[in-house]
């Protein structure tokens, strides 16, 4: 007994020894995985933190760096927007301008041209009005208007003829004068009368196409007329009072006979002479 004592101590000893020995082996590899294990995932967290923490500086970065570089762009479109909206209205006004002012030089000699014809056709109208006055002056103080009538008739047939024959008219208002003496055979009234002569001045001043030519016809008309109207009071057939009416017609045919050459000098500058007109 004693001796499977002292035999069975040392294998147990062995035994515990070897178990010891397991155990401190597999507790130091056990270490060793553990520290491996540590050491190698210790790279791919430090790689991972290290990604992770660029994410989140480019995920802080980028808003920064978008937000920048919009209220640049905007800051910029913005100026380049108001720079050509103020570019185009500066455009838009020097065009204006200047097409206005080419227009307005255009039709400066239009107007010019327009209201000188118009001036002269105006004044020319008011001479034929005064005649017209003239003649009714001297029917309504008379006595025997078919008298009157004949006399004045016969005065502006002559005149007339006069200037075709000195060449202020030509030789086609012959035909006006044959048709106006055929007429003056068949009137038999008063107011046919007066209206024979009355379209026989308008269509001899018509058929004067130039201006100078209608102011030297109403001219000498209108001369013939007065003469022949004081003729006519000298003789009693038309009352002296009628003489007042004829001063003031002789006044007011020469201011409109100032007028009218001054009109005509300036249509000599460049305003195109023409217009007829009617009476009624």
């Amino acid at each position: 007994m004693a001796q499977a004592r002292r035999c069975g101590t040392p294998f147990l000893r062995v035994i515990l020894i070897t178990c010891f020995i397991s155990a401190h082996g597999a507790r130091v590899a056990g270490g060793d995985l553990e520290e491996h294990s540590v050491n190698a995932s210790t790279p791919k967290l430090e790689v991972a933190d290290k990604f992770g923490r660029q994410g989140e500086l480019l995920e802080q970065e980028v808003p920064v760096r978008k937000a920048q570089l919009s209220w640049q762009q905007q800051r910029v479109l913005a100026m380049l927007l108001v720079l050509g909206l103020f570019t185009l209205a500066v455009t838009w006004l020097v065009a204006s301008g200047i097409q206005t002012m080419v227009q307005t030089r255009s039709l400066r000699p239009k107007q010019a041209r327009g209201q000188s014809h118009l001036s002269i056709q105006a004044v020319v109208e008011a001479r034929v009005e005064l005649l017209r006055s003239l003649l009714d002056t001297a029917i309504q103080n008379s006595e025997d208007p078919n008298k009157v009538l004949v006399a004045l008739f016969n005065e502006v047939m002559e005149r007339i003829w006069e200037c075709k024959e000195s060449g202020t008219l030509d030789n086609e208002v012959e035909i006006v004068l044959e048709t106006a003496l055929e007429s003056n055979e068949q009137c038999a009234g008063i107011s046919e009368r007066r209206q024979l002569w009355l379209d026989l001045v308008a269509s001899v001043v018509q058929h004067a196409e130039a201006s100078e030519t209608k102011a030297s016809l109403l001219t000498v008309l209108a001369k013939s007329m007065q003469q022949q109207i004081r003729a006519l009071v000298k003789e009693g057939v038309i009352a002296r009072k009628a003489l007042l009416d004829l001063a003031a017609s002789r006044e007011t045919d020469g201011m409109l006979n100032r007028q009218l050459r001054f009109l005509l000098s300036e249509e000599a500058m460049g305003c195109q002479p023409g217009g007829c007109f009617g009476l009624r």
